[in-house]
């Protein structure tokens, strides 16, 4: 209606309910149509930064959003959730989000990393995280994370990460890639197995994703490349061999940042790209994530096979890590009434949040207990998690 003296808006903050409003330009009186307050939040603690991280190459400045309270420290010891998608061309929005307040009164820190696959910079920046330049997604998710360790904002023992369905394979690619950076990471219905889901022209929606992820049957070269980042494809082996160990342990004792044994020949192997490009298969690493990934078995996006075969291969590879008897907890969630966007009940994915939300605090607050890498029984855990 062009006709008018008013017309109406919403507002979205990271600190309060999407709300409407209406403005009449000629009195000059704003009315509020729908405002749903929060209650028992004085906002007026908390404040939202924004930063700039360099990316290793050179190519680009990653915006970075920080949620935070106003007297927050850069001491190098604030517990830190980082969020990404970085796919589609899709923003990490600065919205509000009700499973982030549980942690900013506890002193965390909130990070959105808006990495290259999205479209926040405009379309190139989402052009520079697609097809053949998809690594950058990952690489700028993980000079982030460095960024923020460096700049004193928290470390690797209190910094975790969570992503959902793309922003899971991100998450899977980057665990893989550098798990030493991070403490816990939740993977919400994530794309696992990429490879496997853009080989089979007859499951939903893959003919579409050719656009998105390329397609590894029709190119060598891509067929290398999403080889070289896929989260199932590219998790490390450890080497039960004894000499092995005895070699890495000494390594680690004398001061090495990784953990990984450079004299072994699993360290020299690489994965060539079409003969352009050299990636060198993920560390083996003395401290690694605790990790919740969940599906559901209604998804028709993503199978909930690719997290089950996920989980099977981390334990089965990284034993002592993520086996029976690993010093970390690894949870696969399978809900047999969700699907990809969860089951529409409003009362379950809060029992979903509040679940995330324990795990976490469960994985960094224990640092605080003892000032050691105890594991507050990790495997019981698991096993309270199974059982439940």
């Amino acid at each position: 209606d062009y006709e008018t003296d008013s017309f109406q808006f919403t507002l979205n903050s990271p600190y309060a309910h999407e709300a409407s409003y209406e403005y009449d330009m000629a009195s000059r009186v704003m009315t509020a149509l729908r405002v749903h307050p929060i209650h028992r939040l004085d906002r007026s603690k908390y404040t939202c930064t924004r930063i700039n991280v360099t990316a290793k190459d050179g190519e680009a400045k990653i915006p970075v959003t920080l949620l935070h309270r106003k007297n927050m420290q850069l001491n190098g010891r604030n517990p830190t959730l980082m969020r990404a998608y970085g796919a589609y061309g899709v923003p990490t929005d600065i919205d509000f989000r009700v499973e982030h307040f549980p942690l900013l009164e506890r002193g965390w820190i909130i990070a959105l990393a808006h990495v290259r696959g999205g479209s926040e910079l405009g379309t190139l920046w989402y052009h520079q995280g697609k097809l053949e330049n998809k690594r950058n997604t990952f690489t700028d998710f993980i000079d982030v994370a460095e960024h923020l360790v460096e700049a004193g904002y928290t470390n690797p023992r209190r910094l975790t990460a969570t992503g959902v369905s793309a922003g899971g394979l991100l998450m899977g690619a980057v665990c893989n890639m550098r798990p030493d950076l991070f403490r816990a990471m939740v993977l919400n219905v994530p794309f696992l197995d990429p490879m496997t889901a853009m080989l089979n022209p007859e499951t939903p929606l893959t003919k579409v994703e050719y656009l998105e992820w390329g397609n590894p049957a029709e190119s060598e070269k891509m067929y290398d490349y999403m080889a070289s980042y896929a989260p199932y494809d590219t998790i490390p082996e450890y080497d039960n061999d004894t000499s092995r160990k005895d070699r890495t342990v000494r390594q680690i004792a004398n001061g090495s940042s990784d953990g990984s044994d450079a004299e072994d020949s699993s360290s020299t192997t690489v994965i060539t790209t079409a003969g352009t490009a050299t990636y060198l298969p993920p560390p083996i690493t003395a401290r690694r994530p605790a990790l919740m990934i969940s599906c559901g078995e209604r998804d028709q996006r993503v199978d909930y096979t690719q997290s089950a075969k996920f989980v099977a291969r981390l334990r089965s590879r990284l034993e002592p890590w993520y086996g029976a008897e690993g010093k970390e907890a690894c949870v696969l969630m399978v809900d047999e009434n969700r699907g990809h966007f969860g089951n529409g009940s409003q009362d379950d994915r809060v029992k979903n949040w509040a679940r995330e939300v324990v795990f976490l605090l469960g994985n960094v607050q224990q640092m605080d207990v003892g000032g050691s890498n105890m594991s507050m029984g990790h495997n019981n855990n698991e096993t309270a998690y199974r059982q439940k």
